[in-house]
């Protein structure tokens, strides 16, 4: 986590972090895919869903940044690497990700959108085919996500809990694409 949560004394998973070893970590994997999610504060109109965290990850290590914690020099540093087409960002129903980038001033380039690549290969079947990632991780995995947390993101409480949900978004995402591409 990079951030400032709540009651993270009691918390045994979730470790504090500084923005520095994400720097190291993703330059280790430019050239290479970054699984990437966001979360916002619920709202029924795209405009008002305020960006409350991002998240970067493999199956192995997840980075949870709480976005108000970043200062100006941070924030230019992830919108780049957002915007570098050099790291693949594997993302579930990317069209999300990227308006809500959008309005942060950042385009995302180099997306694989696992989402997408499920319609697709379901052939957009609608009903019995979810599309949802944890339709897709129980289809392609055998497990389903826990998704209690998803609209439980305000604008000042971060608990453990909720950076768990968070990482959780980006854990598996690289593996689902080597399933959807045969690798």
């Amino acid at each position: 986590l990079i951030g400032n949560p709540i009651d993270l004394a009691d918390s045994t998973d979730v470790t504090p972090v500084s923005f520095g070893e994400l720097e190291k970590w993703m330059k280790a994997r430019k050239g290479r895919c970054v699984q990437y999610d966001v979360e916002t504060i619920p709202a029924k109109w795209w405009p008002d869903r305020k960006l409350r965290t991002m998240q970067f990850g493999t199956w192995q290590d997840q980075y949870v940044i709480q976005w108000s914690f970043l200062d100006e020099v941070q924030w230019q540093q992830v919108k780049g690497w957002l915007e570098n087409p050099a790291w693949i960002k594997v993302i579930h129903n990317a069209m999300f990700e990227s308006v809500i980038c959008r309005f942060y001033k950042i385009r995302l380039q180099g997306i694989f959108d696992t989402m997408l690549a499920e319609q697709v290969i379901w052939g957009g079947e609608q009903g019995a085919v979810g599309y949802g990632l944890d339709d897709v991780c129980y289809r392609r995995m055998g497990f389903g996500l826990d998704k209690t947390y998803q609209t439980a993101f305000s604008e000042d409480v971060l608990t453990p809990p909720l950076v768990r949900y968070a990482a959780q978004d980006v854990k598996d995402l690289e593996m689902i694409r080597g399933l959807q591409l045969g690798e």
